[in-house]
């Protein structure tokens, strides 16, 4: 068993603060990365395609949801407090994903995160891989890394190339080492630099509301990937339920990529299961793997 050093599990800390894994410049003689500029101007919006089996639009004076009505969301805030609150007494999955493809399809950089979060996040596991490219100098720190919390240390497996790993990290408050897995800020960011139209409502129980945007305020929301500029084509959805759970969203862009245009696709997706969150079949090997207790970063993530 291998354990990681404290540079390494601060970078561990660092990746649950956001949705993929922590980057890494891989090229040579480069210690950090800077982003590159964004341009200012907005970047238009394309059509979103109609979803399946929607009705009508309602009434602009009709609430469909907490702040939400007929002419779209009117209280971004006021929504994305709801959408904590409907999560946070019930047991949910989250599922992530952030896609960066060339125009040919090929994939350039595929995250996931996979998240089960019990009631009030008292305990959570979080499955983050990655599958990057050589054409892509940016690497996450394993392919695979596992977080299991449920008070006291967070415990880390990481795995990949053959190699798995075990690291526990000590120090952790409140609700440990992952960011708001309910991503209440993301989504009320979005909502806060978008207007947004319903364009009906899909069928299920209960009904969601279907919306999309129809501007965007400013590029700062739609955390560009490292190394990518010029974000253009923007398209949003989201499907919000009556009691203001954000069940999806869907946000796609343009983007460049040494001179190439590469298309960017960001998808969260919620879902409420039965049951206890049990812990990993590797909890007591990292356990006993040898701790770090050094200072945390502070930075959140986007």
């Amino acid at each position: 068993m291998t354990s990681l050093g404290p540079r390494v599990a601060v970078a561990l800390c660092c990746l649950l603060a956001g949705c993929g894994t922590t980057p890494t410049d891989t090229r040579a003689g480069t210690d950090t990365l800077t982003p590159v500029a964004v341009p200012t101007s907005p970047p238009t919006v394309a059509a979103a395609p109609t979803p399946r089996a929607a009705t009508p639009t309602p009434r602009a004076e009709e609430e469909l949801a907490p702040g939400v009505t007929g002419a779209g969301v009117e209280e971004p805030f006021r929504l994305a407090a709801a959408h904590r609150r409907g999560l946070s007494n019930r047991t949910f999955r989250l599922v992530r994903t952030l896609n960066v493809t060339r125009e040919n399809g090929t994939v350039l950089r595929r995250t996931t995160r996979r998240a089960t979060v019990a009631p009030n996040a008292e305990r959570y596991r979080v499955v983050d891989t990655a599958v990057d490219t050589d054409a892509y100098p940016v690497r996450a720190v394993a392919p695979r890394i596992e977080l299991w919390w449920a008070g006291g240390p967070a415990l880390f497996r990481l795995s990949g190339d053959g190699e798995v790993r075990y690291r526990r990290v000590d120090g952790f408050p409140l609700r440990g080492p992952a960011e708001d897995l309910t991503l209440r800020d993301r989504i009320a960011g979005l909502l806060s630099a978008v207007d947004t139209t319903v364009v009906g409502r899909e069928p299920g129980e209960p009904v969601r509301v279907i919306l999309v945007a129809s501007g965007v305020e400013t590029d700062a929301v739609l955390d560009v990937p490292i190394l990518l500029d010029r974000p253009r084509n923007v398209s949003l959805t989201l499907e919000v339920d009556v009691n203001g759970v954000v069940r999806a969203y869907r946000l796609g862009y343009d983007a460049t990529f040494e001179g190439e245009r590469v298309r960017v696709s960001r998808r969260a997706r919620f879902a409420f299961v039965d049951g206890p969150v049990e812990p990993p079949a590797w909890r007591e090997r990292a356990l006993n793997a040898s701790g770090h207790s050094g200072p945390r970063p502070d930075t959140p993530g986007p």
